[in-house]
């Protein structure tokens, strides 16, 4: 189990785990009485130094299992991520006992008796909601390393204590939903920064969240990102199954572009695998679905989800399975049709596009594409993106040496060594 930020309450909650005295507790951590007192009484509004933050790590880690068990007991689902990995679950991804425990346990919605705190209002779900628009603006501006570390503190500070004084009702269910939203964002960052296993804790908290607010095509969402995870670590059959799970839970509830989305990461997953038939099938299941939307944008998550990201997605899809020419197909569509406000999506499809020719043998065509997507990326903070450039320059050693691939290669290894 890992704490995501120590607050003054976290640590009371500690201390209280580890059956100490404040002054016993004090010495351990090479502080004085006075500092613990003073976390105690501010609780949720301090935090800790970040080497007593460090300190507060180690002590939870060499604590007794016991310990351990009645602290969780006590966080918060925010202020926690469950670090544990059950045999055959992918890095970061959800353990299989927690997708089958979303699919089949029936909501018990929030059970709160308002006896402590302020009741959620109106202005609480709009603020968390602008804020989610705020950061995912962001991430896909700038990526996952932009600002996902205030993400996380707003998440943390904020956003933790309203779930926390949440009571049941209409407005209660979507501060659960918001909260979901956003800690699944902060779970993105993290992923497209290269952090797989925080990602994995944040969309386990957000799965629990969006289960306790009865949305069941969020919960799916959730599903769909972490089978997009999966997939990226090349566990493609944990990727299957996440997003299958995201399609069968979310039945009925889904809008018909959410179920699009859910339909184009199995589709990514199969064809990953090299399975032609049932990715061809789950694209034309996507493109299907896609197509019957008509006046139903779906929930505001889904709105990144347009005509150029499902190209995208069958872009990849087709450049897997082999099959260049429908490969640039879309990802031409992807590009002609994407906004400016995506320009990390419109990397993704550039290079991708520049693998695609690649297949048909266009070297210089390819790393005409790949030159120019470089010189947009330094603006980019993601793991994800190098990656991508990485795979690209492995792909042109197949080809020798020219002075395209060669230009390609010492600017590649410039911005991979940045």
């Amino acid at each position: 189990m890992i704490v995501a930020l120590w607050t003054g309450r976290e640590t009371t909650d500690l201390r209280r785990a580890l059956r100490m005295t404040i002054a016993e507790f004090a010495d351990v951590l090479g502080v004085s009485t006075r500092t613990v007192d003073n976390w105690e009484a501010r609780g949720a509004d301090i935090e800790p130094r970040p080497e007593i933050q460090r300190a507060l790590d180690t002590l939870l880690s060499r604590a007794d299992p016991g310990a351990q068990l009645r602290l969780n007991a006590h966080l918060s689902p925010l202020s926690r991520i469950d670090a544990r990995v059950e045999p055959g679950a992918a890095l970061g991804s959800v353990p299989a006992a927690d997708v089958l425990r979303w699919l089949v346990r029936p909501n018990e919605g929030i059970n709160r008796d308002g006896s402590t705190g302020r009741s959620t209002v109106g202005e609480d779900v709009a603020e968390v909601s602008a804020a989610v628009r705020h950061f995912e603006d962001l991430d896909h501006r700038f990526g996952g390393g932009f600002a996902q570390t205030a993400a996380a503190e707003y998440l943390t500070v904020r956003v933790k204590p309203l779930v926390t004084a949440a009571r049941s009702g209409p407005v209660g269910a979507a501060l659960l939903s918001a909260a979901s939203e956003l800690t699944y964002k902060v779970g993105a960052m993290a992923y497209d920064c290269g952090s797989h296993d925080v990602a994995g804790g944040y969309f386990r908290e957000a799965l629990e969240l969006a289960h306790a607010s009865g949305d069941r095509a969020l919960g799916g969402k959730v599903l769909a990102v972490m089978s997009h995870q999966a997939n990226f670590l090349g566990r493609h059959a944990d990727a299957i199954d996440l997003a299958r799970a995201a399609k069968l839970g979310a039945a009925g509830a889904a809008s018909p572009r959410v179920h699009a989305m859910y339909c184009a990461m199995e589709a990514r997953a199969l064809a990953a695998l090299g399975d032609e038939r049932a990715a061809t099938q789950a694209i034309r299941e996507a493109e299907t679905h896609f197509g019957r939307q008509g006046d139903d944008p779906g929930p505001s998550w889904i709105q990144y989800f347009d005509v150029a990201e499902l190209h995208d997605e069958f872009g990849h899809c087709f450049r897997d399975l082999g099959r260049p020419d429908e490969a640039s197909t879309n990802l031409a569509i992807a590009l002609e049709t994407s906004s400016a406000a995506y320009p990390r999506s419109r990397t993704f499809s550039r290079l991708v596009l520049a693998s695609t020719h690649l297949q048909h043998g266009h070297v210089e065509q390819a790393a005409t594409v790949a030159m120019e997507t470089l010189s947009v990326l330094g603006s980019l903070r993601s793991a994800r993106v190098r990656a991508y450039v990485r795979d690209l320059k492995t792909r042109f050693n197949a080809f020798g040496r020219c002075a395209a691939i060669d230009d390609f290669v010492r600017q590649a290894r410039s911005l991979l060594t940045t």
